[in-house]
């Protein structure tokens, strides 16, 4: 009989997640929270450019007017193509191991999850950004040019079931799950834009628009939390390897691969030609009114209204394949680990990370990283957590270190929170000799 595998193979793959979509977590290796079983609740939180500056971000995220200085200062930081993203996450989720290996019996452990998330991406020309932030009045006898123009958000939840199997060879040691997920989408919309120009007289009298534009999105009259205006299916896998040393591990990891199908009341506009509106000139989005579009000519109006179209629409879900190598230097102590990830449907760019973490003490671990690439450039983060005894382990960190420090000159912003809980799952053995 070999013991509980807890005890010498799950909990030595500190950065496993095993079917999160939130951050690394770090479990602590030491014995008492070495369970079969744990409950787990987890919030997360991330805003990534490669161009537009942490600042801009929070004062956003906050319902606050953006400046025109705030404006400014992004305006000097804009790129050919701007990348931009967000990502907010709130988990909850159990894990149930088997715990243990008797001969050759290879038992199956399980998961079960619920996840709330909304995730929004766009890649835009730097005059997307003029046009947002400081209108078409600046810009009168100018053009503004819109290429390849993409902003897609969604507002989805998961109910997930997974089955988690551990395996134990000659050479390695470790375990595989896969997970099936159905998703409830309450809020979406993708929209694209191509060839795009907005020109506008030296008079700001006239304003001509034109491009190849399609929208999509769900009936706006039904936004509420959890309503289903769609529904898919997504599917998570994962791989951990360990050497017979303990020393290397190895983990592979796809998540969220699947898609959302929306209602047939879903709507849309899908435009391509030119339109002439008159007498329409506004200095920031805080402008655009109904008013506004109340002035629209009939011809105007009848174009936008003749490329508007319903029905039901797949969008893919911002999906993410990623690849590490853990090393343990330290047994217990000191820990390190190479990342390689990549996002799909997300407009992202793939990720490198380098992280380092350890135990200064038996209850505390503290933790660092550096990775390139994603939604932005460089990002620098930093992990905590304590166990604080009987099962229980709380998180903290963020991955957006530099925004939070130097927000004016960096991009990015958010960190995440998690609590854990492990249990034993073991009978008292004593007390039930004693019934006998």
């Amino acid at each position: 009989m070999i013991s509980a595998v807890s005890d010498t193979l799950n909990w030595l793959f500190p950065m496993m997640m095993w079917f999160s979509s939130g951050p690394q977590y770090h479990p602590f290796p030491q014995h008492n929270v070495q369970k079969p079983i744990h409950i787990s609740a987890r919030f997360s939180m991330e805003t990534s450019s490669n161009s537009l500056n942490s600042e801009i971000f929070r004062v956003i995220s906050a319902g606050r007017e953006v400046t025109p200085a705030m404006k400014d200062r992004s305006e000097k930081r804009l790129r050919p193509l701007n990348r931009i993203g967000l990502d907010v996450a709130g988990e909850l989720s159990y894990v149930h191991f088997p715990s243990k290996f008797i001969g050759k019996d290879r038992s199956w452990g399980y998961y079960i999850g619920y996840k709330n998330r909304f995730t929004a991406f766009g890649k835009i020309s730097p005059d997307t950004y003029r046009a947002l932030f400081y209108g078409n009045s600046p810009y009168k006898g100018d053009t503004l040019h819109f290429r390849n123009e993409k902003v897609r958000y969604m507002a989805y939840q998961q109910l997930s079931f997974g089955l988690i199997h551990h395996v134990r060879g000659k050479k390695w040691t470790g375990n595989y799950g896969f997970a099936l997920s159905y998703v409830n989408a309450s809020n979406f919309a993708d929209i694209s834009l191509k060839n795009g120009s907005l020109y506008t007289s030296s008079d700001a009298f006239t304003l001509q628009a034109g491009g190849q534009f399609d929208m999509f999105s769900n009936d706006a009259s039904k936004p509420r939390y959890h309503y289903p205006n769609g529904w898919g299916l997504s599917g998570d896998l994962f791989l951990n390897l360990q050497d017979p040393s303990g020393r290397n591990a190895i983990s592979i990891q796809a998540r969220d691969f699947g898609f959302v199908k929306s209602t047939a009341f879903g709507n849309g506009y899908r435009l391509d030609t030119s339109i002439t509106f008159e007498g329409v000139a506004f200095s920031s989005p805080y402008d655009i009114t109904g008013d506004v579009f109340s002035q629209l000519g009939d011809s105007a109006q009848q174009i936008i209204q003749g490329g508007r179209y319903s029905g039901s629409k797949v969008i893919p879900l911002p999906a993410q394949l990623s690849i590490a190598y853990q090393r343990e230097f330290i047994p217990f102590r000191l820990y390190g680990a190479a990342q390689l990830s990549m996002r799909f449907f997300s407009g992202a760019m793939p990720m490198g990370t380098i992280r380092v973490w350890g135990y200064p003490d038996p209850q505390i671990m503290i933790g660092g990283n550096i990775s390139y690439g994603g939604w932005g450039t460089y990002n620098i983060g930093v992990d905590l957590g304590f166990d604080v005894g009987r099962g229980w382990v709380f998180n903290l960190g963020t991955n957006q270190l530099q925004g939070l420090i130097a927000e004016r000159a960096a991009s990015g912003f958010g960190g995440y929170i998690g609590l854990w809980k492990s249990f034993s799952g073991q009978k008292n053995v004593k007390k039930n000799e004693k019934k006998k």
